[in-house]
């Protein structure tokens, strides 16, 4: 309904990029699994002439792509997996690209952490895969899967550094 007026915006404040918070709110009629649907979301995104990015949410049962018909993966030109772990008052952020049609995709994962206080963000910074190992891992992890990818990285340590590094109590 509001296509017309986002294409007339887009021209006049010369917008390069646009973030589409979800793409299921997109606000096109049919299921997102059909493909006609999917096809006119991606359609009229690529007609705006610009650079856009939308976020996808997974299937419940199925965290190995988004939600919806195959075309939205065909429209694509990189996805990027977002995987994350909650410690405290930390968040791990892991962003991998899973498909890209014209750059590598064998980069690492990108590992960020955010720290938050009772009035949000309070800090970010590139974290180390022993201090989020279910992001680093892809996967829950044991307490043992992360000592010893702490241990694997840096070598010997004591428990207490240990424990320290990994944000747990020494006695476990």
């Amino acid at each position: 309904d509001i296509y017309e007026s986002i294409v007339q915006y887009v021209q006049e404040n010369k917008v390069e990029v646009v973030f589409l918070d979800s793409i299921s709110r997109a606000g096109y009629a049919g299921s997102l699994t059909e493909d006609v649907t999917a096809n006119r979301i991606s359609d009229a995104l690529n007609g705006l002439g610009i650079a856009w990015v939308a976020i996808a949410h997974t299937p419940r049962a199925d965290e190995s792509h988004p939600f919806g018909s195959m075309m939205f993966e065909a429209a694509a030109d990189i996805e990027i997996q977002l995987n994350t772990q909650i410690k405290d008052d930390k968040m791990g952020c892991g962003l991998a690209i899973d498909k890209a049609n014209d750059i590598s995709t064998n980069a690492p994962q990108h590992i960020l952490g955010l720290a938050f206080d009772e009035k949000g963000l309070t800090r970010a910074w590139q974290a180390r895969e022993s201090e989020f190992p279910e992001v680093a891992a892809g996967r829950k992890t044991t307490l043992t899967d992360e000592i010893k990818g702490y241990l694997g990285q840096v070598g010997l340590a004591s428990a207490k550094e240990v424990a320290d590094a990994i944000g747990r109590n020494r006695s476990n």
